[in-house]
């Protein structure tokens, strides 16, 4: 069973398969929220001044993760690279809050 498991996420692909696809959208929603969310922390300013260059983003960088997502070689890069991402913005989150 576990063989078969371990088979399955490193089996590569010509095409994009339904997990390469839904770790693409769901991976990119998550990283560029938590890249705009970076973002609004870093500016300075009223809301308008943090909100707007936000907006105009999110779907630049939902493109781009996605991209990069979608284009890896196994199913197990492509959970690799949307987990390691996430935690690594996470972390970079916490630190501009509550400071090092």
């Amino acid at each position: 069973m576990l063989k078969k498991t371990k088979s399955f996420l490193h089996e590569t692909k010509s095409k994009v398969g339904l997990v390469h696809g839904f770790t693409a959208c769901i991976g990119a929603v998550i990283l560029s929220y938590l890249s705009t969310l970076l973002l609004s922390i870093f500016l300075e300013g009223d809301y308008a001044v943090k909100i707007i260059p936000s907006m105009i983003t999110a779907p630049i960088l939902m493109s781009i993760w996605g991209i990069w997502i979608l284009f890896s070689k196994t199913r197990y890069i492509a959970l690799k690279k949307t987990f390691f991402s996430s935690s690594f913005l996470l972390i970079c989150l916490y630190f501009s809050i509550n400071g090092f």
